[in-house]
């Protein structure tokens, strides 16, 4: 029901004013004639904010009590899957099929689902089902080369969005996708070419610019890299809360607070905070906002020598801390802010300092441990360690809250490790259900998870290592940034920052990356990795659990 209070939050909402609007619809959520409106406008506001559990939550209790808005039920799917909580999108989607069936949208997004389920063969059946309703609509033969392209059937997935654009030779999202597909297959300028063509068409395609800033970055190309890879904010992949005017990198901060702050991923935030250290000499007063668990890590700092210090920063006067004087503090991202002046993202000020020029500072370490803790990790892994083995810590998974996450394994398929007389110790943060029994099974295998509260913890426990083992994580680019020894397991297509057929990384020298030798082949990075241990350890072969 459409009233004035309703129209009013409604109108704050289209203008931007989402505190505004949230004031007015809390009251309405009261009113039962208007609840279902308000909680639905509410759930609006939470998605814009980035805050997709809320808005998911919120949409739920909207579509209870209008269970036939077919429109509703459909948005709170895709909410969901924002939220990551595939199996109530599918419910919605599903849901919404029951109410008009085949009704395309909903089809759609059920293969998409599938695909970040891993479903594939449910996913091609509803390809199916759309094609064979309609022929002709080159969603459906875009859809069909999403399939393909998540089996890793990269050429098929390329003939798949030619159909779709031979159908709708304006559909942007094809070429792009026909881009990553070429560039997975290493045909870098074709997947340029893609790019060019759709931004030829929509020249503010979000995902057009984002995916050619990581193509460009993943060749080196810095500067145009790092110019196109400001599009990230809009491409509706990812959001920040903070008001006010970003700075970029082109007026005088002097004598003003900025609110440097952290985005992406724990890894992403420890691999960029060397870039703060570029603060020094530009008169502001920086705060850095990051997650509660880096907090402790981050307020920790090193001294540099004054060479290392002139690498860092080379307007920073000598003896400049790694971290600099200009930061008077760490600061917890869930905390209020005081007032400041401007801010910008942390992957965000390669670009503010170097806008023309190459620079991947790999002056290590720029992280730090704190004293105490090390000694009080250095008696527990002696205590481990009681054969006086090379001590070896290994993290074999990464965060599963994303089901449709590939960078990580089993730990029963790292068994080839665990017949060589090192003894190794679990810097697996969260230990995953699946692997509980098999960490039981490995005598020479010591889990500490219990202990590490956060990671200036994790860096005490490594640097009483005499090596770090990790799939592509966080823990990855703690052992880097804090300069220690780390071998890093990588999937067949990694990341743009690890580049191409490289075994080392300008990020962090002590760093050296195992890849994949075909899509999926853990086994045969574990393999290069227990002979790359024997080899440095001069190790024999001991029996390990069958």
């Amino acid at each position: 029901m459409a009233v004035a209070p309703l129209e009013s939050a409604m109108a704050m909402f289209r203008a931007g004013r989402y505190d505004d609007a949230e004031t007015v619809l809390q009251r309405l959520v009261q009113a039962p004639e208007l609840a279902g409106d308000a909680l639905e406008g509410l759930g609006y506001i939470a998605a814009k904010r980035g805050d997709y559990y809320r808005s998911a939550s919120l949409l739920d209790r909207a579509a209870a009590l209008n269970p036939d808005a077919v429109d509703l039920l459909l948005y709170a799917g895709t909410v969901h899957v924002r939220a990551g909580q595939l199996r109530a999108a599918e419910n919605w989607f599903l849901q919404c099929l029951e109410r008009r069936p085949g009704w395309m949208p909903a089809l759609l997004n059920l293969v998409d689902v599938h695909i970040r389920m891993r479903d594939y063969a449910a996913a091609h059946a509803r390809v199916q089902q759309a094609q064979c309703a309609h022929p002709r609509l080159a969603a459906a033969h875009y859809a069909q080369g999403r399939v393909l392209g998540a089996e890793g059937r990269y050429t098929e997935e390329i003939a798949a969005y030619r159909r779709a654009i031979a159908l709708k030779p304006d559909f942007v999202d094809a070429y792009v996708n026909a881009g990553v597909a070429l560039r997975d297959l290493r045909r870098f300028d074709d997947a340029l070419t893609m790019f060019k063509k759709a931004l030829a068409i929509d020249p503010d395609h979000a995902g057009a610019r984002n995916n050619r800033a990581q193509t460009n970055l993943q060749l080196g190309r810095y500067e145009h890299g790092w110019r196109d890879y400001e599009w990230r904010w809009r491409d509706g992949g990812q959001f920040h809360a903070m008001q006010g005017p970003a700075w970029r990198g082109d007026t005088s901060i002097e004598g003003k607070t900025i609110v440097v702050h952290a985005e992406q991923g724990l890894g992403d935030t420890l691999q960029f905070v060397r870039y703060v250290a570029y603060f020094e000499g530009l008169g502001a007063r920086v705060m850095l906002r990051v997650p509660a668990c880096l907090v402790a890590l981050l307020a920790c700092r090193g001294k540099a020598s004054d060479t290392d210090a002139a690498k860092i920063a080379p307007a920073a006067p000598s003896g400049a801390r790694v971290l600099p004087g200009c930061v008077p503090a760490v600061v917890d991202e869930a905390a209020p802010l005081p007032a400041y002046d401007v801010h910008i993202p942390l992957l965000s000020l390669p670009r503010a300092f170097f806008k023309r020029e190459r620079n991947v500072p790999a002056c290590v370490p720029y992280l730090h441990a704190e004293e105490r803790r090390v000694a009080v990790w250095r008696a527990r892994i002696d205590t481990l360690n009681a054969q006086r083995r090379p001590t070896v810590g290994l993290v074999w998974s990464g965060s599963r809250k994303l089901e449709d996450d590939n960078r990580s394994t089993a730990l029963a398929q790292w068994t080839p490790l665990f017949g060589l007389p090192v003894q190794f110790v679990s810097l697996q943060k969260e230990v995953p259900d699946a692997d509980r029994d098999s960490l039981r099974q490995f005598s020479n295998l010591a889990d500490v998870s219990g202990d590490l509260h956060d990671f200036a913890d994790t860096a005490a426990a490594m640097c009483c290592l005499d090596l770090i083992v990790s799939i592509d994580t966080s823990a990855a680019h703690l052992a880097g940034g804090l300069g220690l020894p780390v071998w890093l397991a990588l999937v067949h297509a990694a990341d743009w920052r690890w580049q191409l057929d490289r075994s080392d990384s300008d990020w962090y020298p002590s760093m050296t990356l195992y890849r994949q030798p075909a899509r999926n082949d853990w086994d045969g990075v574990i393999a290069q990795i227990a002979a790359a241990l024997a080899s440095r350890f001069a190790l024999d072969v001991i029996d390990a659990p069958a």
